[in-house]
């Protein structure tokens, strides 16, 4: 069972798609309480949610700030709980898609 390729492929998508709507949340976190911060990152927007002025296809800001949260806690998100709480979901999720694909290329490389 645990040899189906099927099993970590769900699992990346599920996990990848779920980080994508954590992303939206901490994106909207930080345009709500930390503005300056925000616009300061390239104002970046989430996948489905813009601010006025901006744009969904804006992605090189979009991965820049995806890919900061998963590596680094900026002060705006240290000083706030909920931020801190969706970038431990964001993180979580991002390793386990990671964990996934890893997975998935390891049965694919056995077989």
């Amino acid at each position: 069972m645990l040899t189906d390729p099927m099993i970590p492929g769900v699992i990346f998508l599920a996990t990848g798609i779920a980080s994508f709507f954590v992303y939206e949340r901490l994106v909207k976190r930080q345009y709500h309480i930390a503005r300056e911060v925000w616009e300061a990152d390239g104002r970046p927007p989430g996948f489905a949610w813009a601010p006025p002025g901006t744009s969904v296809l804006r992605s090189w800001t979009r991965g820049m700030a995806y890919f900061r949260w998963i590596a680094q806690s900026p002060s705006w998100i240290k000083e706030d709980g909920t931020a801190r709480t969706l970038q431990r979901y964001l993180r979580m999720l991002w390793l386990t898609a990671c964990a996934a694909w890893l997975w998935g290329v390891i049965l694919t490389l056995l077989s």
